[in-house]
């Protein structure tokens, strides 16, 4: 009966919860574990979790330890982009795959489906990519600036061998977060 008791106290006294990460082991557990740098932008689901938090705070949600690592207080531009990489792409391959991608999407197929079908770079976040006019390469800022909510169109850097195809999503009103992710293990 008593070990019954101690079973149903032990709870209650919080020895079955684990005490939140300090700054340092999770600088330390940032630095072993595959890490992710988002950009979260209030059109995304993890909006709402990071909403109300300050820079360097850490959260634990949904299996993921994330740190704020800046908080960017300005209006920002907002797209959905499909990079494709010259130095894995010819110029013909990737005049083909925009040309395959303006046909789809005049057909119907949503954008964000077409960035998980072509987009090469792996960001988890190219839905609703948010940048400040000073934080990306002026031929990317110029064509976004250049076009209105939910027209498609190409961005080139030739220099630095990105393409682009890209549709401009409306704005960001709200603070955009940078923020640091790894998934934490299983308890």
């Amino acid at each position: 009966m008593k070990y019954l008791l101690l079973f149903v106290l032990l709870p209650l006294l919080g020895f079955s919860q684990s005490a939140p990460m300090t700054q340092e082991e999770a600088k330390e557990y940032f630095k072993n574990n595959k890490t992710e740098i988002l950009g979260i932008c209030e059109k995304q689901p993890l909006y709402e979790v990071l909403k109300g938090h300050r820079e360097r705070e850490l959260i634990e949600s949904n299996g993921k330890l994330m740190q704020i690592t800046r908080i960017h207080p300005d209006a920002q531009f907002c797209v959905g982009y499909i990079f494709m990489d010259a130095k894995k792409l010819s110029e013909e391959e990737i005049k083909e795959k925009r040309e395959q991608i303006f046909k789809k999407h005049q057909s119907g197929i949503a954008f964000k489906d077409l960035i998980k079908e072509y987009n090469t770079d792996g960001n988890p976040s190219a839905d609703f990519y948010s940048f400040s006019e000073r934080g990306i390469v002026p031929q990317f800022t110029e064509a976004v600036k250049s076009h209105k909510t939910g027209e498609v169109f190409t961005i080139d850097v030739p220099d630095r061998g990105w393409y682009y195809v890209a549709i401009r999503n409306e704005d960001n009103k709200l603070p955009v977060y940078s923020v640091k992710v790894a998934a934490l293990p299983k308890r």
